[in-house]
């Protein structure tokens, strides 16, 4: 665990249940705009599955959503975590001959976009 990220987090944390009329009601809906952010549920407890402490984020975030991610927030951007991991698997695996091209109108981004993943100049996190 990152002592930074904890540490930012903290604050915004501490700020939010300073203001917020209703702190758990606006934990589950930045923990769901996260989850959509991520493609699924699912990958918000990826580290930690089988813990407490997956099965309580997963019970909020599921009560929240739906327990099968039907009321996902559409993520900001274009692509999700879980779609940038696909992608560079099948662009790894020499995915039947898959060009950049197919991969661009398959996810509806541009070859461009479909370069910089599978290079490694975007999405780095995930690396």
């Amino acid at each position: 665990m990152s002592a930074a990220n904890t540490d930012r987090a903290v604050e915004a944390l501490l700020r939010a249940a300073r203001t917020e009329h209703d702190f758990a009601g606006w934990l589950a809906q930045v923990l769901a705009r996260v989850a959509g952010q991520l493609g699924s549920a699912d990958e918000l407890t990826i580290g930690r599955p089988g813990s407490w402490e997956a099965a309580l984020v997963d019970q909020l975030v599921s009560g929240t959503v739906g327990y099968d991610g039907e009321a996902l927030p559409p993520p900001r951007r274009k692509l999700t975590d879980a779609q940038v991991r696909d992608i560079r698997d099948m662009w790894a695996g020499g995915y039947a001959g898959v060009t950049q091209r197919e991969l661009a109108a398959e996810y509806g981004v541009s070859p461009a976009t479909i370069g910089d993943i599978v290079n490694g100049r975007t999405w780095r996190w995930l690396s």
